[in-house]
């Protein structure tokens, strides 16, 4: 719907990121309020990962890093990560 330019909707650049390369879509940025949102990967520190529970944070970690370096994801570490 909102490709069809019917409709509009806020979501982060990260999420579109190809189709804003690809020009399927066009972005605009927020210019009268500020969103701030905060994002959190829990894991348990009183047992061990399962080996696919592991690999999966250990990726995620990876791209998000990747992203903000890149400036793709506009953003930054509040700690370091320790996966």
């Amino acid at each position: 719907m909102v490709s069809s330019r019917k409709n509009a909707a806020a979501i982060p650049s990260i999420a579109i990121q190809d189709e804003l390369v690809q020009g399927k879509l066009k972005a605009a940025p927020l210019t009268e309020s500020e969103i701030v949102r905060q994002i959190s990967l829990a894991l348990p520190n009183t047992r061990r990962l399962a080996t696919p529970v592991r690999c999966t944070a250990e990726l995620l970690i990876e791209i998000i890093r990747k992203a903000v370096e890149n400036n793709v994801w506009l953003s930054r570490w509040l700690t370091p990560p320790t996966a």
